[in-house]
């Protein structure tokens, strides 16, 4: 029969893909942000992980970027054909991401020890934990920021290798160095996949 609000079956078999596209990446990109912090419960024990997870939540605030961003452009590129313009536009808008990232992330780094460590004293912000996940943070939220554009006309298939390329990137390099102190092994898995991912 027919469907209210003169919404088609087509639309929501498109709605539905999408969904089920998005969420398979987003499941993927979540098992190495997640995982890592079960990692560290089971290498480091509970009193390291709820250092890690307080600081690792405080870094996420920077993802609010990620959702406006993409609400912003995604429109515009969307309504484009892939050409010459098209890839001036998205070099343009990934360039400015990382700006802005790399930028609030520097001043985060900076700043946010001293006003955040009078306020949360045992989250010791002189290790290399926090600036080390904020940036590694930044560049997963500019990544993903890219991610948002690039499916626009990108396929699944590649969406989800890159997706798995990060996830599988933060775990190993945190299971390789998890013999070294906690703020090295989970910064640099962090800053590492950042880095990949980026890319």
């Amino acid at each position: 029969g027919a469907l209210p609000f003169n919404i088609s079956r087509n639309g929501i078999n498109q709605v539905w893909l999408a969904l089920r596209r998005y969420g398979t990446v987003s499941i993927i990109l979540m098992a190495g942000t997640e995982g890592v912090g079960l990692a560290v419960a089971f290498v480091y024990g509970q009193e390291s992980f709820g250092r890690y997870k307080a600081i690792f939540d405080l870094c996420t605030k920077l993802w609010f970027l990620t959702s406006i961003f993409p609400l912003i452009l995604y429109p515009r590129l969307k309504a484009m054909s892939i050409s010459a313009e098209w890839a001036d536009k998205l070099k343009s808008a990934l360039s400015k991401s990382l700006y802005i990232y790399l930028g609030v992330a520097l001043v985060g780094s900076v700043v946010a020890p001293t006003v955040l460590g009078k306020a949360f004293p045992a989250l010791n912000f002189s290790g290399y934990l926090f600036p080390a996940v904020l940036f590694g943070v930044a560049l997963y939220g500019h990544s993903r920021f890219g991610l948002e554009i690039l499916q626009v006309h990108s396929s699944t298939k590649v969406l989800v290798i890159i997706a798995f390329g990060f996830s599988i990137t933060m775990l190993s390099v945190f299971w390789v160095l998890s013999a070294l102190p906690l703020d090295l092994a989970v910064g640099v898995a962090w800053i590492l996949a950042g880095v990949g991912f980026s890319i």
